[in-house]
């Protein structure tokens, strides 16, 4: 994602000094978001397809995170004409990534096991 963000603003600064760019930005993001929908779906039928437990629970997780994603951008939508600033967005991401780095830290420095589980 932060490599995805780095090259989206390369690109927009770059294209700021040229007359026409060659994605339209609007394209750009549907194009991503359609990528991360099939992706993550496909993801999903694979595992209802191999009988994984737990289907009710990830609708409803499903749900709220739909609901909290809904609510999310009309936040940060308000915020964003409230104050003028799209850079709210990447201080949000930075806090994100900062926060999950210190997560990270304190598992590892705590002696946490990491890796993944064993599927049986």
């Amino acid at each position: 994602m932060a490599f995805t963000a780095c090259i989206v603003h390369w690109w927009k600064r770059k294209s700021q000094t040229q007359t026409t760019s060659l994605v339209v930005d609007e394209a750009a993001s549907a194009t991503t978001m359609f990528m991360i929908l099939f992706s993550s779906s496909m993801s999903t039928v694979r595992l209802v397809i191999l009988g994984a437990d737990g289907v009710v629970s990830a609708l409803v997780y499903a749900t709220i995170c739909f609901v909290a994603a809904a609510v999310g951008l009309v936040a940060v939508e308000g915020a964003i004409r409230k104050s003028g600033r799209v850079s709210l967005i990447v201080l949000a991401v930075a806090a994100a990534m900062a926060l999950s780095a210190a997560r990270v830290c304190a598992e590892y420095t705590g002696g946490e096991y990491m890796g993944f589980k064993l599927p049986c």
